[in-house]
């Protein structure tokens, strides 16, 4: 696990009673059983029905063109045919279901952690719903590609329910055989990601995917108890990043290049600060400086009305998250007051990552 059971049993302290999650936690009881087999479009060649298949976000049909193929990227322009696919999907399975093991946990809530376990079982378990533990069909591009290494990155949504399972008490629903089932789906998951020449390919990348992947990898070698292969891998492949991703002000060019610059700029310094806290908890020493660097040159500069790179969608605040890792990592109460502070009427925000679109009304 990322955190300690103490930090998690501080986190359910503190959502006790919550009234937004509680809220969010009703809400999501009314969800259906989320399931990749529920498509709306037809299946790209060689695929079936559970596998996960996503579009591209940033890729539209070619206005030039009697069939629009091949299609043409706009980076960072949602194209909202993107919400019709299961990248939608997963986001809403994920949160839907972390939101009922958080809450559940917080208030002691059997009927909530019941549906939790409905929902996992969907997703995981039951051979007719069950994702297929693979992503070769994720972010295709029509005209372009069936898959891409970049889709690989909607799949770091499922880590944080991992955290969650491991925490939930076993019960007449909840049972080690279901959980032991979870993970041999994860490190078939894991398997392909390390194997699959697109697996290969996105561990390769140079940018946030780069890190994430590290992140998403390490994730899961935890979850299904190899802590020896996360150390290997984030000793080995996570550490070098630092040299290749940050210039020698801390900022990250290739995230400055991208037309949401401060988003992937926050995403990536998370991301890097999560691959570093991991480290700490496996006795691998990432050399923090440009990290800090990183986090200074962050604060300095994007909430600047002189902010010099592109930013066509709105940007809101770094994420409390930021804040938590950074703390954690280098034992800095500061820090993690100010992520207590950032998110205090929503306390799990500075733990987890919850992003359907289904609560944006709620969450305001």
């Amino acid at each position: 696990m990322l955190y300690t059971k103490e930090m998690w049993q501080a986190l359910f302290a503190e959502a006790k009673g919550n009234a937004r999650l509680n809220e969010m936690a009703e809400i999501a009881m009314e969800a259906p059983l989320y399931t990749v087999t529920n498509k709306m479009h037809t299946l790209p060649k060689g695929g079936v029905p559970n596998d996960y298949v996503s579009i591209g976000p940033y890729w539209w049909p070619d206005p030039e063109k009697e069939d629009g193929l091949p299609w043409i990227r706009r980076d960072g322009e949602i194209n909202p045919v993107f919400y019709e696919y299961d990248s939608k999907t997963i986001f809403d399975f994920t949160t839907d279901t972390g939101l009922l093991m958080l809450a559940g946990m917080a208030n002691e809530r059997k009927d909530w952690l019941d549906r939790a376990v409905q929902q996992l079982e969907s997703w995981f378990i039951n051979p007719k719903t069950r994702m297929n533990p693979h992503m070769k069909f994720g972010q295709f591009v029509p005209g372009r590609a069936e898959g891409r290494c970049f889709g690989i990155i909607d799949g770091k949504e499922l880590y944080w329910l991992f955290e969650l399972m491991e925490l939930m008490p076993f019960s007449d629903t909840w049972t080690p055989g279901k959980l032991n089932a979870i993970k041999v789906w994860a490190a078939q998951m894991l398997n392909w990601l390390l194997t699959d020449e697109l697996g290969v390919t996105e561990g390769n990348t140079l940018n946030n995917h780069a890190i994430s992947y590290d992140c998403m990898v390490a994730m899961f070698a935890l979850f299904i108890g190899d802590e020896a292969f996360a150390r290997k891998h984030l000793q080995e492949r996570s550490i070098p990043r630092i040299a290749q991703q940050y210039a020698a002000d801390g900022s990250l060019p290739l995230e400055l290049d991208r037309t949401d610059s401060k988003g992937y700029s926050t995403f990536t310094e998370m991301s890097f600060l999560q691959a570093a806290v991991l480290g700490k908890k496996l006795g691998v020493t990432f050399p923090d400086g440009m990290l800090r660097k990183g986090l200074t040159w962050l604060e300095e500069h994007i909430y600047s009305p002189d902010w010099k790179w592109a930013q066509i969608v709105p940007f809101k605040r770094i994420s409390p998250m930021i804040y938590q890792f950074a703390g954690m990592l280098w034992d800095d109460d500061k820090l993690l007051a100010k992520a207590q502070q950032e998110c205090a009427d929503e306390p799990w925000k500075k733990m987890i990552v919850f992003r359907s679109v289904r609560y944006k009304t709620v969450q305001g």
